[in-house]
C-alpha cells in the first residue's frame, strides 16, 4: 500500500519525532514535531481553514453538532487567542509557513489523516483524537473515498483494508456475578486506594477491595506505568496467582505460579472477527515440565469449586474446538450464504478462506443520508461540541476539541536540561512476549536495550555512540546502551518497551531497560482515564561500563525461586 502510494506522487507529510517511523524511500515531507503537541498542530491547520473560508460549512451543518463552539474557539471568539499558524508553531516548533501551505493542500485535494495509537496514549490524549476528527470535519471530505480520518491505520486486521465477515471463534462467558470494574491503566490506584472513587465516561464508581489477583496471560510489570508506584502496590493483596508459560517479571512476583502451555504445545483455533482466514493450531510438541493448557488449568479449578460441569459443557479441547469452529460457519452461512468446509476437512487443510468485504469506505452511507444512518453518538453526529460534558465540566476536559498543556513536556519552563522519553514498540519482539528469545537479543547492545538519542544531545552529555548510560527522574531509573541517530528530532530519547524488569538488589536500578520505571502514571483525563506513558521527561548521563548485566541478576531471581520451591 505504501509503495503504491509513493508511485502514485501522493504527497505524505510524516509528523512524528522518529523519522524512521516511515522507510526512507516513501520520501515524505518529515516534520519532527515536539511529543505531545499534535492536538495544537491540527488546530492550528483548522483555523487557518476557517480563517480563509476554506470550510466545508455545508458539512458542518448537516453532519456535525456542536461546531459553532468549535469554530469560536479556533476563531479566538472564546478565549481571545487565535489558533492559528504562528500560535501552532509556537508550541510544536514546526515553522508556520509550513503549517500553512498544508493547510491550504488539505482543502485543494482529496486528504487523508491518519494517527497512531500513541497519540492517545498521552496526558489529554482523547483531545488529540478529538482534534483530527474536528480539522477532518472542517475539510468535509469524511466518508469520501481516500478522505477523512482514521485512528490505527493498519496497526490491526481489518483496519483500512479487507476484512473478514465472520466472527472471533470464542467461549461464552457465562454469568458474570460481580458488576465492578476499573480502567485497565489504573492498576495501581486499584491496589493502593480501595473504595475510592473514581470517573469514567461520565459515571462515578468506587475501587473494589482487592485480596487476591489472579493474573492470566499479561505482563503488568512489562506495560503498566510508573512499574516503581506499581510495586508498592503489589504488595497489598494477600495472594497472588500468575499463570503464564514465561516467567516474565509479573510471575517473580507472584505467591503461585500456575505454568501455562505455549500455543505449540496445545490444539487451538485462531480467527478473528475480521480475518481473513481461520487457522487450525496444531499441537507441536508435548507439553513441557509441568505445564498444563489454559484450558485444562480452568477445568481442574472448575472442578475443585464443584462448577466443572458448567464450565466444560461437556467438551474436551477438541469438544470445543469443534463447536467453535461449527457456532463460526453457522454464522456465516446465515450472514452470507457462505457454507464453510466442515470442521475435519477444515482441520486437516489447516485453514480456511473466510468470506472477505474489499472495497469498504468508512462512513459513507453516514455522509449519504446522515438522518438515515445515525452514529452512536448523543446527537447521531459528529460531535464538535458535547452537551453531556458541557454539563459534566470535568476538570481538564473541555468540552470540543482543544489545546491543553501536558503535565510533562518539552515547553515547560521548569524542563532545564531533560529529554522526553517516547517508548515505542520494540522490533525484536512483540511488547514483551519472548523476551528472552533470539530475535530480541538480538537487538540488545550489551546484553541491554538500546535507547535512541540525537548526536547532539549525546555530545552535549559527552554520551558517545555504545556508551552504558542511565535514564532517570523523580520517579525511577533504569540503565540502556545509547545509540545515537539523527534520525530523531532533538530533545526525544526513544527507548522500546518490553523488558523484562530486572533490580540491581542493592541499587533498585532497573538494569533490563523497562521505559515504564519513569513513566507518568496519571490518568489521560478523568473521562477516558487512559494511561499517559507517552507524557515523560527524564535525565540521560553516563554510568560506568561495568553496571551489572540484567541477564545475570535475572538468573540469580530465578535460580532464588527454585530453591525457595524445592524447599
Amino acid at each position: 500500500m505504501l509503495r503504491k502510494l509513493r508511485e502514485a506522487g501522493v504527497r505524505i507529510v510524516h509528523v512524528s519525532p522518529c523519522k524512521d517511523d516511515l522507510p526512507d524511500w516513501m520520501e515524505a515531507d518529515w516534520w519532527p514535531i515536539r511529543p505531545n503537541t499534535d492536538a495544537a498542530l491540527m488546530l492550528g491547520l483548522a483555523g487557518e481553514i476557517l480563517r480563509d473560508g476554506r470550510h466545508d460549512q455545508d458539512f458542518l451543518e448537516r453532519h456535525t453538532s456542536g461546531a459553532g463552539q468549535f469554530l469560536d474557539y479556533l476563531s479566538g471568539k472564546t478565549d481571545g487567542v487565535e489558533k492559528n499558524a504562528e500560535w501552532a508553531e509556537a508550541i510544536t516548533g514546526i515553522p508556520a509557513a509550513h503549517i500553512r501551505d498544508l493547510s491550504r493542500s488539505l482543502t485543494a485535494t482529496r486528504s487523508f489523516l491518519t494517527l497512531s495509537w500513541a497519540l492517545q496514549r498521552a496526558h489529554h490524549g482523547e483531545h488529540v483524537y478529538w482534534s483530527a476528527l474536528g480539522l477532518a470535519a472542517l475539510i468535509g471530505q469524511i466518508g469520501l473515498k481516500g478522505g477523512g480520518v482514521a485512528y490505527g491505520f493498519g496497526s490491526l486486521n481489518g483496519v483500512g483494508g479487507p476484512f473478514g465477515e465472520g466472527v472471533s471463534p470464542g467461549m461464552s462467558q457465562g454469568p458474570k456475578p460481580i458488576d465492578s470494574f476499573i480502567p485497565v491503566a489504573r492498576i495501581s490506584d486499584l491496589l493502593l486506594s480501595p473504595g475510592a472513587p473514581f470517573t469514567y465516561q461520565g459515571e462515578t464508581h468506587s475501587y473494589p477491595d482487592i485480596r487476591l489477583v489472579y493474573w492470566a496471560g499479561g505482563n503488568p510489570y512489562h506495560h503498566h506505568q510508573d512499574l516503581n508506584r506499581l510495586q508498592e502496590a503489589w504488595q497489598r493483596p494477600e495472594t497472588i496467582i500468575v499463570q503464564d508459560p514465561m516467567m516474565t517479571a509479573t510471575a517473580r512476583r507472584a505467591d503461585i505460579i500456575l505454568p501455562a502451555t505455549t500455543s505449540l504445545e496445545r490444539n487451538d483455533i485462531a480467527g478473528t472477527r475480521r480475518s481473513e482466514h481461520y487457522v487450525a493450531m496444531h499441537k507441536v510438541i508435548e507439553p513441557m515440565g509441568e505445564a498444563r493448557s489454559d484450558y485444562e488449568i480452568f477445568s481442574a479449578l472448575a472442578r475443585h469449586l464443584g462448577v466443572e460441569a458448567g464450565f466444560t459443557e461437556g467438551r474436551d479441547e477438541m469438544g470445543w474446538i469443534r463447536h467453535l469452529y461449527q457456532q463460526s460457519a453457522d454464522y456465516i452461512r446465515t450472514a452470507t450464504d457462505t457454507r464453510l468446509p466442515d470442521f475435519d476437512d477444515f482441520w486437516e487443510q489447516g485453514w480456511v478462506q473466510v468470506p472477505m468485504t474489499r472495497d469498504n469506505t468508512y462512513l459513507s452511507a453516514f455522509r449519504d443520508d446522515p438522518a438515515a444512518n445515525p452514529l452512536q453518538t448523543e446527537s447521531g453526529k459528529i460531535v464538535l461540541g458535547s452537551k453531556k460534558l458541557a454539563q459534566l465540566d470535568l476538570p481538564g476536559f473541555p468540552s470540543h476539541p482543544a489545546w491543553q498543556e501536558p503535565a510533562e513536556w518539552l515547553g515547560m519552563a521548569q524542563a532545564d536540561d531533560m529529554l522526553h522519553l517516547i517508548s515505542s514498540q520494540p522490533p525484536g519482539r512483540l511488547h514483551s512476549q519472548l523476551e528472552t528469545g533470539p530475535s530480541s537479543l538480538e537487538q540488545k547492545r550489551k546484553g541491554r536495550e538500546q535507547v535512541r538519542m540525537h548526536p547532539a544531545d549525546a555530545r552535549a552529555r559527552q554520551i558517545g555512540e555504545g556508551d552504558t548510560v542511565r535514564l532517570w527522574n523523580a520517579r525511577g531509573q533504569c540503565i540502556a546502551t545509547a545509540h545515537l541517530t539523527e534520525t530523531l528530532r532533538q530533545g526525544v530519547l526513544v527507548l522500546p518497551v518490553g523488558a523484562w524488569l530486572t533490580r540491581d538488589p542493592e541499587s533498585g536500578l532497573d538494569l533490563s531497560g523497562n521505559p515504564n520505571v519513569l513513566t507518568l502514571d496519571i490518568p489521560t483525563s478523568a473521562f477516558g482515564q487512559g494511561p499517559s506513558a507517552q507524557t515523560c521527561m527524564v535525565n540521560v548521563e553516563v554510568v560506568a561500563a561495568n553496571t551489572r548485566d540484567s541477564t545475570e541478576v535475572y538468573q540469580q531471581e530465578i535460580d532464588a525461586l527454585v530453591r525457595q520451591g524445592s524447599g
